[in-house]
C-alpha cells in the first residue's frame, strides 16, 4: 500500500475492504449477515423480508406459531418454545443486520408483530413432535434419525442403538412379553393374580397365571407410547386407583416408567387446575411444546370432560385456541397422553379415547409397602433392552399382520388396532377389541372398566 500524503485515503479504503473480506470468510463478522433495511413507510415489506431470512435459517419450525427447539437446562429432551415479539427481535439481530438510515437499528416491535401475524405463511417446516424413540414404518422396519426428520416432521434426539431381531418369531415375541411383565411385576394391577415374593418382601404379579385386563391395559399403553410418534392417531392412557385408598399405589411411578422406556426421559406432570378452562389452557401449552408425552396427574374424584382433550386424541390437525389470543390455530401433534387419578371417571365423549388400567394395592395405606428404592433408575438403566422387547412384539405383529386375527375396527384408531392391539392379542393378552370401558349408558363411563384392548 502507498501511504504517502496523496494516496493514504485510497490505501485506507483498500485495507478496510481486505479486512471486511477476511471477516466474511471467517463467517463471524457483522458484515457476514444479510442486511435488513428498515423503511418506516413499508413495514409490511420489511416483515416479509424478515420472514425470508428466518425461513432460510433452519432454526425455526411451524407449530401453529413459529417455534424454536431449545434444550432445557436439566439435560432432558428439547422443547418447542413459541416465539414472542421480543423473541423475533432477538432472532432478527442474530441472523441479520437491521439498518435504518444507514445506521444499525433495533428491529421495531411492529415488524415482529407483523411477522407473527403471517399465520400459515412463514415458510417454515412443520414440526409434528419431538421424540427419542425410533421411527417405525408399516412394513415393520425400524430406523433412527438425528435432528429434524422432514419425512416424519419430527425432531429426533438420543435414539438408542437397539438389538431387535430382523424377523422375530412368535416365541421371541412371547419372551419379550415375559421380560416386560417381569420388569413391572411389582405394580398392583387390580385384577391380577398375585403371589408373595420372599426376595422382594412384597406381592408381585403371578407370571404363571392368566394375564388380567388391567395388566393387559398397561402393556397396551406401553407399546402405544413406543409407537405413538409414528402413528397418525392413538388413544390416550388412563391410570386409575380407588378414591379412598389409591394414593401411593404407584400410578405416577408407572407413568414415569413408561416414559422412561419409550422416550428415555421422566415426563413433566401437571395438574388439571381449578376448572375446565384452566385445564384446557394447560393442555394446549404442553401440546405446543411438542413433548412426546403429556402427563396430567392427580385428576382425583372427578368426572372428566374436555373438548380439547377429546379433539387432540382423535383429530389431526387439531383446532386449538392460541394462548393469550382469541384466534384458533391448526396444530399437528403426536404426543402420548397419560392421565392419572384416584376415583377418576371420564365423560362419554372421552371414554372411547382411552386405554384403561386400574391399580389396587388392597391396603389401607399403599405407601407402607416395603419397596426397595431405585426402581425408576433401574428402568432407565435397562431402557435399551426393554424398548427392544416392546419393539420385538410390534415388529412381529407387523410382519405377521396377515395371519393375526383382527379385532373390531375402532373409529380413529384403526391403524393403532393393527399395530398395538392385534399383536398383543396374538401372543395371549385378553381383550374385547374395544378401547373404551364398555359403558353403554348415557352417563359417565367409569375408569374402572376392564376393556383394555
Amino acid at each position: 500500500m502507498n501511504w504517502n500524503s496523496k494516496g493514504w485515503k485510497q490505501a485506507a479504503r483498500e485495507y478496510r475492504e481486505q479486512q471486511t473480506q477476511a471477516e466474511n470468510r471467517q463467517g463471524n463478522g457483522q458484515n457476514s449477515k444479510p442486511v435488513l433495511i428498515i423503511d418506516t413507510g413499508e413495514l409490511p415489506n420489511v416483515a416479509e423480508k424478515l420472514r425470508d431470512i428466518l425461513a432460510k435459517s433452519g432454526m425455526l419450525f411451524d407449530r401453529g406459531v413459529p417455534v424454536r427447539v431449545i434444550a432445557p437446562p436439566d439435560g432432558g429432551l428439547p422443547v418447542a418454545a413459541p416465539l414472542t415479539n421480543h423473541g423475533v427481535v432477538r432472532m432478527a439481530h442474530q441472523l441479520c443486520r437491521p439498518l435504518k438510515d444507514g445506521k444499525n437499528a433495533t428491529l421495531p416491535d411492529r415488524v415482529a408483530a407483523l411477522y407473527l401475524d403471517m399465520v400459515g405463511d412463514w415458510g417454515l417446516p412443520q414440526l409434528v413432535g419431538i421424540t427419542s424413540s425410533p421411527l417405525l414404518s408399516d412394513d415393520g422396519s425400524i430406523r433412527a434419525a438425528v435432528g429434524y426428520d422432514r419425512d416424519a416432521g419430527l425432531c429426533c434426539y438420543n435414539i438408542p442403538d437397539l438389538s431387535v431381531p430382523n424377523r422375530p418369531t412368535k416365541q421371541q415375541a412371547q419372551a419379550a412379553l415375559a421380560k416386560l411383565r417381569h420388569a413391572f411385576r411389582t405394580f398392583p394391577f387390580a385384577d391380577a393374580t398375585r403371589i408373595y415374593d420372599t426376595e422382594l418382601n412384597v406381592e408381585v404379579v403371578d407370571p404363571n397365571a392368566s394375564i388380567g385386563m388391567d395388566e393387559s391395559g398397561f402393556l397396551a399403553g406401553l407399546i402405544t407410547a413406543v409407537c405413538r410418534q409414528s402413528l397418525w392417531l392413538a388413544p390416550g392412557f388412563l391410570l386409575n386407583a380407588p378414591q379412598i385408598s389409591g394414593a401411593g399405589s404407584g400410578k405416577g411411578l408407572l407413568a414415569r416408567a413408561i416414559s422412561a422406556v419409550a422416550y428415555g426421559v421422566r415426563p413433566r406432570p401437571f395438574t388439571p387446575g381449578n376448572d375446565r378452562h384452566e385445564m384446557d389452557k394447560r393442555i394446549v401449552a404442553e401440546l405446543i411444546e411438542a413433548t412426546p408425552v403429556i402427563f396430567m396427574d392427580n385428576v382425583n374424584a372427578t368426572l372428566l370432560r374436555s373438548n380439547t382433550l377429546a379433539s387432540i386424541i382423535t383429530e389431526r390437525p387439531s383446532d386449538v385456541r392460541e394462548l393469550g389470543k382469541s384466534r384458533m390455530i391448526k396444530l399437528e401433534h403426536a404426543s402420548f397422553v397419560v392421565l392419572t387419578g384416584n376415583g377418576l371417571s371420564v365423560g362419554e365423549d372421552l371414554a372411547r379415547r382411552f386405554i384403561f388400567c386400574q391399580l389396587d394395592p388392597r391396603l389401607e395405606d399403599p405407601e407402607s409397602r416395603p419397596f426397595k428404592p431405585g426402581f425408576l433408575e433401574e428402568i432407565e438403566r435397562r431402557r435399551g433392552e426393554l424398548l427392544a422387547a416392546a419393539l420385538t412384539i410390534w415388529c412381529w405383529g407387523r410382519q405377521n399382520a396377515n395371519s393375526l386375527k383382527p379385532g373390531i375396527a375402532l373409529g380413529s384408531f384403526e391403524t393403532w388396532g393393527t399395530w398395538v392391539r392385534d399383536p398383543l392379542a396374538g401372543i395371549g393378552l385378553p381383550g374385547s377389541g374395544r378401547a373404551d370401558p364398555g359403558n353403554q349408558g348415557e352417563g359417565p363411563a367409569p375408569a374402572e372398566g376392564r376393556r383394555a384392548l
